[in-house]
């Protein structure tokens, strides 16, 4: 088995405007995103965060958040995973502009959202949490 990280990807569908055009394009990505998820392990999770210069208190509070207010099947997010990607709503949780404000509540960063929702479509699950963590040293510098 191969130490390569995969992460997120966009489906390259032939049909995609076809299931965009019956409304089905969000509900079969968003099930594809779930069955990348759930072959993922707290192995996998931990091997891909590995080296990368975050507070993994940090990593693990926001990747339990994005799970749980947009109803992921568990938290094994990868720094390299699109955000954007991962802020589909399930139709039953929280959206996108809900989530986010969360996390401006969670980790008391005033304007997060329109940071994060600036970076879009670009940002990674990494870079979300780097600029929480830029944002909360800046807070505290005296």
């Amino acid at each position: 088995m191969s130490n390569k990280v995969l992460c997120i990807k966009e489906p390259n569908s032939w049909g995609s405007a076809l299931l965009h055009f019956l409304g089905l394009d969000v509900l079969l990505f968003r099930h594809m995103v779930v069955r990348q998820l759930l072959s993922r392990t707290g192995k996998g999770f931990l091997l891909a965060w590995q080296g990368r210069s975050v507070d993994n208190t940090l990593v693990s509070e926001f990747c339990v958040l994005l799970m749980n207010e947009l109803c992921w099947p568990n938290s094994f997010f990868f720094p390299d995973d699109p955000l954007r990607l991962l802020l589909i709503p399930d139709g039953l949780g929280m959206n996108d502009i809900d989530f986010l404000a969360e996390c401006e509540k969670k980790f008391r960063y005033d304007g997060l959202s329109c940071r994060l929702l600036n970076s879009l479509p670009s940002i990674t699950v990494f870079d979300a949490v780097r600029l929480i963590e830029r944002a909360y040293c800046e807070s505290n510098t005296p």
